[in-house]
């Protein structure tokens, strides 16, 4: 078993569960560790920079902006909610709407 500060360098680069099964001690302990010693979990996916995107939300579909940004969907729509930027409707959608009334 390795020594738990040798474990201390894997923190936030593998799951807690990962970590808490080679020393020997729950992903609670482990999370809990390495909340102490303000490291970030493990994602497998990078986090978004939303200081670069969040002008971008609004602006077009929540599906283009995904795929430019590389993350799901949801991803960006949930952004847009929290920020209560309304969703983007193209101008020729908003046309014929309107011509229809």
């Amino acid at each position: 078993m390795p020594n738990t500060t040798d474990a201390i360098e894997l923190y936030g680069t593998v799951p807690d569960v990962q970590i808490g099964k080679l020393i020997g001690r729950t992903s609670q302990m482990v999370g809990r560790r390495r909340r102490a010693l303000s490291i970030e979990a493990y994602s497998p996916r990078p986090r978004v920079d939303w200081s670069v995107w969040d002008k971008h939300i609004g602006k077009t579909t929540d599906s283009h902006l995904a795929r430019l940004i590389v993350c799901d969907q949801t991803t960006v729509s949930s952004r847009r909610r929290r920020l209560g930027i309304p969703r983007y409707r193209s101008k020729i959608l908003r046309r014929k709407s309107h011509d229809n009334l």
